[in-house]
C-alpha cells in the first residue's frame, strides 16, 4: 500500500526503517542464539554467532517458494512448534519459582517511576519492541492474504468458465449467468470478511502468546532473585548467564537449562519469522525485482553478525547483554512507523470498500470481535440494465461487456485487497448500475483515535528517551 498510495521518498523511508528493524531483530536473535548455545553446549560465543548464519541458508532453502500454500504451512507450523516450546519451557520456570499470584497482578499496572527512572523506561520500551515487533505486521497481514489467494482464485475461474460460454447462451440464459456472477461476487465479500475475522484473531492471539512469554520472564526474575530469595535482592542480574547459574543454583539444574532451551527456541523462532517477513517488505515496497531472497537475507544478516562478533571480541559476554537490550529499544522505535502507515491505509474508504450485490446480507450484521465501520455508500449511475426476457430484438453487447469487465478484474483483485476495492468500483461504474452501493470497511473513528494514541505516546516515551539519553552522554 505504501508503494501505490506515498510519494516515492516516503517509500522509501519507511522501507529503510522496516529494514532496520529487521537488522535490529537479527541482531537479537544471532547474540540470543548465541548465548544459548554456550549454555546448552559450551560453544564459544563467537563461534555461537558464526553458527546462527548457518540457519538462514537452511530456512532459504526449505522455504525457496515462499508464495506456495504448501510452503507457507510447513512454515507456520514450525513456528507454533518452536513458540509452544518456548511458552512450556516458561510456564515450567512459573511452576518452579512459584510466584504470588496477587503481586503478579499488581505488576501489571503502571508505576510514575516509568518516567521517573531512566533505566525502567529504558527496559519498558525494549519490553515492547519485544512484543510488538514492527516486521511482524507486514508478516500476519502477507500471511492471511495468501489464506484467501486459493478461494479467489476460485472464485476467478468460475467467472472465466462462464465467461467463456456466454456467446452460446439466450437472453434467459444470460440473465440466469449475471444472477450466478452476483453469487460469485457475493462469495468474494464473504472471503474478506473471513479474512478480517482471522487476522483480528490471529494478531490477537500471537500478541497475547508474546506478552505472556515477556511477562513470564519478568515474573520468573522477580519471584527467584527477590522475594523467594530477599539475599539476592541487591544482587545485579547483569545477563543471561547471571541469570543462568542463579535459576540453576535456586531452582535446580533442570531449570537453568529449560531457560537455555527456552532461549534457544525463541530465536530460532524469531529468524524463521523475520526471515520470511524481510522478503515480504522487500517486495512490498520495492516489487519483486530487486534482490534474490538469498542475496538480501545474507546481507541483513551480514550486518547484524558483524556488530556481535565486534562486542564479543572487545567485551565478551557482558556487551552482548547490553547490545541485546538496544536492539530491542531499536525495535520499540521504528514501531510507530509501520503501525501508523497501517491505521491510515485502513481509514481511507478508497482502499477499504466492496460493491454490494442484491443477493446479501444487509450491510452491518457481520462479527469480527471488533467493530469495524462498515457503511454503505452509494453512487449513481446511467441505466444500461437487460430488457425484459422474451424480446426477440434484444442486445447483448451490455451483458457481455458487464461479464468481461467483470472478470478482467477479478483476475487483477486477486493480488490486492486495495486493489479489488479500486476495480471493483470501476466494474459497477462500466457495468451501468442505476445505484451501485458500497461496502465501506475502514476503520471506526474510535478505533483510529486510540490507534493513534497510542502511537503518539510511543513515540513521545521514545523521544523523552533519546533526548535524556543525549543529555547523559
Amino acid at each position: 500500500a505504501c508503494r501505490k498510495f506515498t510519494p516515492k521518498y516516503v517509500n522509501w523511508i519507511l522501507y529503510v526503517l522496516a529494514e532496520l528493524a529487521i537488522i535490529a531483530c537479527d541482531l537479537a536473535e544471532v547474540i540470543g542464539s548465541a548465548i544459548a548455545l554456550n549454555l546448552l553446549f559450551k560453544i564459544p560465543l563467537h563461534w555461537g554467532v558464526v553458527i546462527t548464519a548457518a540457519d538462514v541458508l537452511i530456512i532459504l532453502l526449505a522455504f525457496r517458494d515462499d508464495q506456495s500454500v504448501k510452503s507457507r504451512r510447513m512454515f507456520e507450523a514450525l513456528v507454533i512448534l518452536l513458540v509452544t516450546t518456548v511458552g512450556v519451557c516458561f510456564t515450567m520456570e512459573i511452576v518452579y519459582s512459584q510466584p504470588v499470584a496477587k503481586d503478579v497482578f499488581k505488576g501489571f499496572l503502571p508505576s510514575v517511576e516509568i518516567l521517573t527512572n531512566k533505566d525502567a523506561l529504558y527496559l519498558a520500551i525494549g519490553i515492547i519492541g519485544a512484543t510488538v515487533m514492527p516486521h511482524n505486521l507486514y508478516l500476519h497481514s502477507s500471511i492471511v492474504k495468501l489464506r484467501t489467494r486459493r478461494e479467489l482464485n476460485d472464485l476467478a475461474s468460475s467467472q472465466a468458465s462462464m465467461s467463456s460460454t456466454s456467446d452460446l447462451m439466450n437472453v434467459d440464459q444470460r440473465q440466469a449467468m449475471l444472477d450466478e456472477d452476483k453469487t460469485v461476487v457475493s462469495e468474494k465479500h464473504s472471503t474478506i470478511r473471513r479474512t478480517l475475522r482471522y487476522t483480528f484473531w490471529d494478531s490477537t492471539v500471537a500478541l497475547t502468546f508474546a506478552l505472556y512469554v515477556n511477562s513470564a520472564i519478568l515474573i520468573v526474575s522477580a519471584a527467584t532473585f527477590k522475594y523467594k530469595n530477599p539475599e539476592l535482592s541487591n544482587t545485579e542480574i547483569a545477563d543471561f548467564f547471571d541469570a543462568f547459574k542463579l535459576l540453576s543454583q535456586y531452582l535446580g539444574s533442570a531449570a537453568g537449562y529449560v531457560f537455555a532451551v527456552a532461549l534457544l527456541m525463541a530465536g530460532q523462532s524469531s529468524t524463521l519469522t523475520a526471515t520470511l517477513a524481510g522478503q515480504i517488505i522487500m517486495e512490498g515496497f520495492l516489487g519483486q525485482s530487486y534482490l534474490k531472497p538469498w542475496v538480501r537475507r545474507l546481507f541483513t544478516r551480514g550486518l547484524a553478525i558483524i556488530p556481535a562478533l565486534i562486542i564479543v571480541i572487545i567485551k565478551g559476554q557482558n556487551g552482548l547483554s547490553e547490545l541485546l537490550l538496544a536492539s530491542q529499544v531499536a525495535l520499540s522505535i521504528q514501531l510507530p512507523f509501520a503501525v501508523i502507515p497501517l491505521v491510515i491505509f485502513t481509514s481511507m474508504s478508497r482502499c477499504m470498500n466492496i460493491p454490494v450485490t442484491d443477493n446479501e446480507d444487509k450491510p452491518g450484521e457481520m462479527s469480527y470481535g471488533v467493530q469495524f465501520n462498515e457503511d454503505v455508500k452509494e453512487s449513481t449511475e446511467v441505466d444500461n440494465t437487460l430488457p425484459a426476457a422474451g424480446d426477440n430484438n434484444t442486445s447483448v453487447t451490455a451483458p457481455d461487456a458487464h461479464v468481461d469487465t467483470a472478470q478482467n478484474n477479478r483476475e487483477a483483485v486477486v493480488e490486492s485487497h486495495a486493489t479489488d476495492a479500486q476495480l471493483a468500483a470501476e466494474a459497477g461504474r462500466g457495468s451501468g448500475s442505476p445505484s451501485q452501493l458500497f461496502h465501506d470497511f475502514s476503520n471506526s473513528w474510535w478505533l483510529v483515535g486510540i490507534s493513534g494514541l497510542i502511537s503518539l505516546i510511543l513515540l513521545g516515551l521514545n523521544f523523552y528517551l533519546l533526548v535524556g539519553t543525549i543529555q547523559d552522554a
